[in-house]
């Protein structure tokens, strides 16, 4: 690795790529298409911020929006350079490669992308400009946006925002993108219901043991909890929409249980019956999201609840 990658400051870091990832691209590649590398400016979720790179080919409108703030991360914790030169290859390798993925122009065009909507569960009031563009309904201090999902693959997925723009273009309403995007959902992100003991035992090594031991409260509380997904794992909290999805997984919960929402990738469920009380649920989602989660993935500070008697989630105000 060259000596000047090493100990980067940010700038210094976008400054550093910006300059040079063209150079390795044509390396190790034969591709003599790419006319510009821009780094961007994104709004992401949560109204947060971040750098991406664009690689614009010749004759060709779409490109990938590679997040340079994750590489950064990486690079911090101790990823050097090249390895960071080898992952953004990388993405851009399987975008060359992915028919799948959605032309710029085409959003506009409704019957391209129809099966293509989806749904997204967000923060209300982290979000709070970006909803003033987008049609959108409330679920508590959370809410329902849309998306078009313009690829999906083993390196994840990207998507465009619906706005009120797009949605008056198609002739819609609200109500019409939601039954839209609710079925779309359904179908492409299937749902997954994992038990605690299953995921911590997949990340035991990812944590140092006194991280994982203050994250939660110590009374049998992982043994009943369960993750509630989707089947990649990302933007998965929003399954909590698909309708009679809660009721199903009182089979393995019992008729009552809390929801905390631990991202907007995932949900915890945990028994009404475990020996954890209501405060120190409340109390856990108050820390994770300060100190764990990062702030372009929380969700909500609030704790859930499923009664199998209403079939609803409630809001948990301190009495159920």
């Amino acid at each position: 690795m060259n000596k000047e990658a090493k100990g980067m400051d940010y700038p210094g870091f976008i400054d550093y790529i910006q300059e040079h990832v063209r150079e390795f691209i044509c390396c190790n590649e034969d591709w003599d298409d790419i006319v510009d590398i821009r780094i961007v400016p994104v709004i992401r979720n949560n109204e947060t911020v971040v750098n991406t790179m664009w690689i614009l080919e010749d004759g060709r409108l779409r490109c990938p929006q590679i997040n340079l703030d994750d590489f950064f991360r990486d690079y911090c914790m101790s990823l050097d350079m090249d390895g960071v030169m080898e992952g953004i290859l990388d993405i851009y390798r399987r975008s060359r490669s992915d028919d799948s993925l959605l032309d710029p122009e085409d959003m506009e065009d409704f019957f391209k992308i129809r099966d293509r909507i989806v749904l997204r569960l967000v923060s209300g009031s982290r979000n709070r400009n970006t909803l003033k563009l987008c049609p959108h309904r409330k679920l508590f201090d959370m809410a329902i946006t849309y998306r078009i999902l313009a690829g999906k693959n083993s390196g994840g997925i990207s998507t465009l925002l619906v706005t009120d723009r797009l949605m008056q273009l198609w002739g819609l309403d609200e109500a019409a993108v939601y039954a839209l995007a609710l079925t779309n959902t359904q179908r492409i992100f299937p749902p997954r219901l994992k038990d605690m003991e299953t995921v911590m035992g997949e990340l035991s090594g990812a944590f140092p043991e006194e991280e994982k031991d203050g994250l939660f409260p110590k009374r049998g509380f992982h043994r009943n909890m369960m993750i509630l997904t989707n089947d990649c794992g990302i933007n998965g909290a929003s399954v909590i929409c698909y309708p009679n999805l809660l009721k199903s997984c009182t089979r393995r919960l019992g008729p009552d249980f809390y929801i905390l929402p631990s991202s907007i990738h995932e949900v915890i469920l945990l028994p009404k019956t475990s020996a954890v009380l209501p405060g120190e649920l409340v109390h856990t989602v108050h820390c994770a999201n300060a100190n764990v989660v990062s702030q372009e993935e929380i969700l909500s500070d609030c704790v859930y609840y499923f009664s199998s008697k209403t079939g609803k989630i409630q809001k948990y105000t301190g009495q159920i």
